[in-house]
């Protein structure tokens, strides 16, 4: 087991100190496989490499990403915001509860963390700030609805999950719907509790005409959702179909229905989507690289062993995996999180006969907290730099603002503990 250690503690390293995922992790499996093998142990670097690209689970990722960057430019998101702004921004905290369903509408196309805490972002902060919200009640809301992109489906996170585990991406999808809807539920009321005893002046009530031009305005970006989801859970859309579909509707409604996207610009979208797509199959191919040499050198094979003869229930084993994420989630960006500790913790979890399904929905909870928790939460970063534009904003402003939701986050580990079946009763319903 020495090896092994040695190992991980390299990529550790590596990554702590700022270098990409993709060469941390590949750079410290090319030189394992060399020292294990010397010079004729280099020969399974194109091998497993290829291996790794050889799956047809990995099609939706380049379509969804795609699809997400055509929304982000589309500026659909401005609709989600001011359709939740016209029916809730009379009530106190409307705008927090505004920015959090907008995250959830947004999250529905975006398929990313990032992209929906930047879009809704950089519509509700102003806004808030513009209302006389105080800092502790305008950051959170952003940062912590951000995190749906991931839940709601389409989302990212679960077709890596799908990819490394064989889990079908449309049943990860499907499983995801409830406990997004009941994640955005919470954090709504997460925000009228921190909002109360504030001095902040709610927003004239919108008239209905106000109302009915707000739904015809974003009438169109929630066709999307509607029918990329909706094909999937009739089963009449594959997941990559899902998201060739996405694309070519997103293209649609964003150049020729809102002219939000003018034509000169899509070279360069379709550049950003191709480069994040590049970027991940790199994670992808060197997270294969290092798994499979930790295969080799036996390290899942005896952490599984050693898991199943400590006797405990599936219970304890989760609550010990949520421990452990929650910690690596400190240090590591969501997608080291997911290439790397998947394939050592899904062994685990088959032994113990979790549901691959549900385990699937509760990983990628335990994600969202890693886009949340200092000092690596990649959404603290990017709601702290959109805040900067207004005011004066510390990290500290941004981390104590999203608190309550983290709280929250991990409310929902325990509800889906408790409740396991609400993230997979709608599954046996697809397509029958």
């Amino acid at each position: 087991m020495l090896m092994p250690l040695i190992l991980m503690s390299a990529v550790l390293a590596l990554l702590i100190v700022g270098m990409p995922i993709a060469f941390a992790l590949g750079l410290v499996a090319i030189a394992g496989f060399y020292v294990g093998g010397g010079v004729e142990g280099l020969i399974q670097v194109p091998l497993v490499a290829y291996q790794m690209l050889d799956n047809n689970g990995l099609l939706p990722i380049p379509l969804f990403v795609m699809m997400g960057s055509v929304m982000y430019h589309g500026k659909i998101g401005a609709d989600f915001f001011n359709l939740a702004t016209s029916f809730a921004g009379h009530r106190r905290a409307g705008l927090a509860i505004a920015t959090i369903v907008a995250c959830a509408l947004f999250g529905a196309i975006s398929a990313s963390s990032l992209a929906t805490a930047a879009t809704i972002g950089a519509l509700s902060v102003p806004s808030m700030l513009n209302q006389g919200y105080p800092k502790h009640l305008v950051y959170g809301p952003v940062t912590a609805g951000g995190t749906l992109g991931i839940l709601i489906p389409p989302s990212s996170t679960m077709i890596l999950y799908g990819a490394a585990t064989g889990v079908s991406v449309g049943d990860l999808f499907i499983a995801g719907v409830l406990p997004g809807i009941v994640l955005t539920v919470l954090f709504c009321f997460v925000a009228m509790i921190v909002a109360r005893g504030s001095k902040v002046t709610p927003m004239p009530r919108a008239n209905w005409a106000t109302r009915r031009a707000a739904l015809r305005q974003s009438f169109w970006g929630m066709v999307l959702p509607a029918v990329v989801l909706g094909g999937l859970y009739t089963g009449f859309f594959t997941p990559s179909e899902a998201g060739a579909v996405g694309i070519v509707l997103g293209l649609v409604v964003s150049v020729l229905v809102k002219r939000s996207l003018p034509i000169r610009d899509l070279p360069r979208v379709l550049a950003e989507g191709t480069r994040t797509s590049g970027f991940l199959f790199a994670i992808i191919v060197a997270s294969g690289l290092f798994n499979h040499l930790m295969n080799e050198f036996g390290m899942v094979q005896r952490l599984t062993e050693w898991v199943v003869s400590l006797n405990a229930g599936p219970t304890f084993v989760l609550l010990l995996i949520s421990a452990l994420l929650f910690v690596l989630g400190m240090f590591l960006e969501a997608a080291a999180l997911i290439l790397i500790m998947v394939p050592i913790l899904f062994p685990i979890v088959k032994a113990m006969n979790i549901d691959p399904i549900w385990f699937g929905i509760f990983f990628v909870v335990n994600i969202e907290l890693a886009f949340v928790t200092p000092p690596v939460g990649m959404n603290l970063f990017i709601v702290q730099e959109i805040g900067r534009r207004y005011t004066q904003v510390t990290f500290l402003d941004v981390v104590r603002s999203t608190n309550p939701y983290m709280l929250c986050l991990l409310f929902m580990l325990l509800v889906l503990l408790v409740i396991p079946s609400l993230a997979t009763v709608l599954v046996p319903m697809r397509a029958m």
